[in-house]
């Protein structure tokens, strides 16, 4: 494909227009300049015809290379407009843009001011390379000013130079080394091939990942904790990582110049994965809002999945049913767009931890739609642990509707497990206690002895013997017996609940 085509295939409407409007101020309204004629045709067209093109009776046919090339200049030039404050450095390399010329005309004073403000700005964003040469332009300012004579200045500038040089040579060795790891675990994060783990290990060897290496500069601070974080990661040694992940956040929140916004959300859920292994869950609230606003007008699936997977498990957790409603919300907004990117067992965890807060919040409507998505999941072996406490929920809300299927929907789930062996003593206890209350007469008083006697029950099972939906019917029977909804047993709390996590 045609590399101009490409470049005006992936301008965005307001790109287009930025550059129409400036091509038509820069010339005489009665006449178009050719290169803007050239670009009309071309946005015009689905795939590139040069053919086409060159049978126009235009003007740009006569050199065509000539105006494709000026074309190809006029549409950067517009991006160097447009963006020219959208990063530090693009900033930085527009003021260098001016020194040449500044010095030309001896304007010292003007110039001088430039390299300060530039050198500010450098210091900041680590830009060692723009630094050693903002240096030599002050070292030519020295030379030529005579009004600057001063031999103690030179020494200094020298050295700083040594120093900027130095801080450029560590940020590249430590940059160089994270590319090579990242090549590596891109494409095998856990190092299932034998030949990428013996070159994982050996990287991971290097001086510069030794345990008291020389880091003269932040950059060089966060890939090191970086690396040594994802090495103890893939080695599952959580706490080890715990101890480079904490620091790396810090730098993160103290240098925010130095980190880009997809960098900075990978870091962050780095250590909400970590936390979440570890059970350090003091940090969630404050983790979980830097991660929501660093999405907001940018969103990306493995961070907003990190995100949304762990902090609806945690708001849960902890009774937060106004921050889980709002998580739940996102998810059900996004859930087609996310659905493709995600694991099978990752899609159920989700399914399920939505079936339950609905249900905590009485919303039959939506608990019955993510049950559905359960039980009408395509053939899988992941996650059946969710589908069988799934199909024991299902039998509380039949019985809670008085649905005139509950009896025949109670053999048929009890059949269902006995065939796939999934019947063991939790869920013979619940299924039997079940048909009890069905065969009862519909009287409160008949059935609550009938609910007592299930929730001690299966409170004298072993813990070996609780499987997942053991607390959710527990809570229903504790709010059956105390006549509350299920929302009030679990008001809200700083504490995390780790036998509710999913």
């Amino acid at each position: 494909m045609n590399r101009l085509f490409q470049l005006i295939q992936a301008l965005s409407p307001k790109e287009k227009a930025t550059f129409t409007k400036l091509a038509q101020l820069n010339h005489r309204k009665q006449k178009r300049p050719d290169y803007e004629k050239l670009f009309q045709a071309i946005v015009k067209q689905k795939e590139y015809n040069e053919k086409v093109l060159l049978l126009s009776d235009e003007n740009y046919t006569k050199n065509f290379s000539y105006n494709k090339n000026r074309l190809t200049d006029k549409i950067l030039e517009v991006f160097t407009i447009m963006y020219a404050e959208n990063s530090p450095e693009m900033k930085l390399k527009r003021i260098l843009s001016y020194l040449p010329i500044l010095y030309k005309k001896r304007l010292w004073d003007e110039m001088n001011k430039k390299i300060k403000t530039a050198k500010k700005i450098a210091k900041r964003i680590e830009a060692f390379h723009l630094l050693i040469e903002l240096v030599s332009w002050e070292k030519k300012y020295y030379w030529n000013n005579p009004s600057v004579k001063n031999q103690k200045f030179l020494d200094n500038l020298i050295e700083e130079q040594s120093i900027y040089l130095q801080q450029l040579q560590n940020k590249l060795e430590y940059e160089d080394l994270r590319r090579k790891i990242d090549a590596l675990i891109d494409k095998d994060f856990w190092l299932k091939n034998e030949h990428n783990k013996l070159l994982f290990n050996a990287l991971c060897d290097h001086p510069l990942m030794g345990e008291q290496p020389e880091l003269i500069c932040n950059e060089a601070i966060k890939i090191y904790h970086h690396l040594k974080s994802t090495y103890y990661r893939i080695h599952k040694q959580y706490d080890k990582a715990m101890e480079y992940l904490e620091p790396l956040v810090e730098l993160c929140d103290k240098h925010k110049d130095l980190i880009e916004s997809k960098e900075h959300k990978n870091i962050l859920c780095a250590y909400l994965t970590i936390c979440d292994v570890n059970k350090n869950y003091q940090v969630f609230p404050r983790i979980l809002k830097k991660l929501q606003k660093l999405l907001v007008g940018d969103l990306e699936v493995n961070a907003f999945n990190t995100l949304h997977h762990l902090g609806l498990r945690y708001h849960l957790s902890v009774g937060d049913w106004d921050n889980a409603n709002m998580m739940a919300t996102a998810i059900t907004d996004k859930w087609e767009w996310l659905k493709p990117h995600i694991k099978q067992g990752r899609q159920l965890a989700y399914c399920y931890n939505l079936m339950v807060l609905y249900w905590f919040l009485d919303n039959e409507q939506q608990c019955t739609y993510w049950l559905s998505q359960i039980l009408q999941f395509e053939q899988t072996d992941k996650r059946q642990d969710i589908v069988l406490a799934t199909r024991l929920l299902q039998l509380l809300l039949l019985y809670d509707k008085q649905h005139q299927y509950f009896g025949k929907t109670l053999e048929t789930t009890r059949k269902t497990l006995q065939n796939n062996k999934q019947l063991g003593i939790f869920q013979k206890r619940v299924i039997q206690y079940l048909g009890k209350l069905y065969r009862q007469p519909p009287y409160k008083k008949h059935r609550l002895p009938i609910i007592e006697e299930l929730a001690e029950e299966l409170q004298k099972l072993p813990e070996g013997e609780r499987a997942l939906g053991f607390d959710e019917i527990q809570y229903w029977c504790e709010s059956k017996l105390k006549n509350i909804p299920l929302k009030q047993l679990l008001p809200k709390t700083d504490k995390f609940n780790e036998e509710k996590i999913r």
